[in-house]
């Protein structure tokens, strides 16, 4: 069977750990579609996000072995055996890594690189959009 992904972009003030995520991996599934076309993202509606406590943002569902555009039944089989990630987004920014160190504590070191933690809110979007088809897949790294 075709490896199904589902992302949870969860509320920046909550992490999974604040409700129980079977329970709450039980709700997503009572709130899915029938079918949908690969990949999707949908945001759950105010009645639908009361049973999470208004914290689930946003869900992204992606068959990894089909393509684009291929209608994707969510059977209740389907469902069972997906992978499901939970994520905040980090909203710190980015890290500035120096070349050149201060001398004295006089002036600014030069500034080299800038580096993010993914997933982080500078990236939104961007992050729902990498692929896990390849085998160094940068999502399966962090999550």
């Amino acid at each position: 069977m075709r490896k199904l992904h589902i992302e949870i972009r969860l509320d920046n003030l909550t992490s999974k750990n604040d409700k129980n995520e079977s329970d709450l991996i039980n709700n997503i599934k009572q709130i899915m579609p029938q079918f949908i076309f690969n990949p999707h993202t949908f945001v759950p509606t105010d009645e639908q996000n009361n049973k999470f406590g208004k914290k689930v943002l946003r869900i992204f569902i992606e068959c990894s072995n089909k393509l684009r555009g291929t209608r994707i039944d969510l059977t209740a089989e389907r469902l069972e055996t997906a992978k499901y990630y939970f994520y905040t987004p980090n909203i710190y920014g980015e890290m500035a890594e120096e070349v050149t160190e201060k001398e004295n504590n006089d002036g600014d070191g030069q500034i080299g690189t800038f580096q993010w933690e993914l997933p982080t809110i500078e990236f939104e979007g961007f992050w729902e959009n990498l692929i896990y088809e390849i085998d160094d897949c940068p999502k399966l790294k962090v999550f």
